[in-house]
């Protein structure tokens, strides 16, 4: 979703189409990092879950979970906004470069080390419209009086446009309204992604409505 949101950011219109092969073997060259230079360590070869080839566009290459068509969308929005983008919307990612990176082309697929409440709090930004409001496990401390004692005032900034959150808002509303997610279909307006690692070791969703954002992770 970090790239996701970082396109549309760029003016990538939600139409466009990339050709998506089962199998990619893509040249890490492609990759812009945040010095401007190529990250270009090696060649990256991505797999679809299914190793179904297909043209998708933002809406369908979401949709469907296709990793072909983000590791190519990566490759031109850059690598470095994206992880800049979750870092702003409360993903602790601290290692940039160097031994166990986590700003890599690989990024789009999920390799960083990130908790359910750092996802949770990231698509919390989508629901608010852009706003990134930082996660309180305590609002306030009342005496028994239910007097005030000490107020923990909320955080919040914007970190992206409302045009931008609400076409995410739209793109990850498939997710449930018929893709991969429909069985957790509300009775109310919601939105989330899937997320699985290879070989099904963890599996994620992260869901959110208006009001309200959960994430659940089952590791094996």
């Amino acid at each position: 979703v970090f790239v996701l949101a970082t396109a549309i950011e760029q003016g990538i219109p939600l139409s466009h189409v990339i050709s998506s092969p089962g199998s990619l073997a893509i040249s890490e060259s492609r990759y812009q990092d945040c010095d401007g230079e190529p990250y270009g360590y090696g060649t990256w070869t991505p797999d679809n879950y299914d190793l179904t080839s297909r043209a998708a566009n933002l809406y369908s290459g979401t949709r469907l979970s296709v990793n072909t068509f983000f590791a190519q969308l990566e490759a031109e929005t850059g690598i470095c906004k994206p992880f800049n983008l979750a870092r702003r919307m409360g993903v602790e990612l601290t290692n940039p470069t160097g031994p166990g990176a986590e700003r890599v082309p690989s990024f789009t697929l999920g390799v960083p080390g990130a908790s359910p409440l750092e996802m949770a709090e990231a698509y919390a930004t989508f629901a608010a419209r852009g706003m990134h409001c930082a996660s309180r496990p305590v609002t306030a401390i009342l005496d028994s009086a239910k007097h005030e004692v000490k107020d923990y005032p909320s955080k919040c900034n914007r970190v992206m446009q409302e045009s931008t959150a609400d076409a995410v808002n739209d793109v990850l509303r498939g997710v449930i309204e018929g893709g991969f997610a429909s069985a957790q279909a509300l009775d109310q307006p919601a939105a989330g992604k899937t997320g699985t690692t290879q070989d099904a070791k963890s599996v994620w969703f992260i869901g959110y409505t208006p009001q309200r954002a959960a994430a659940a992770m089952i590791a094996g």
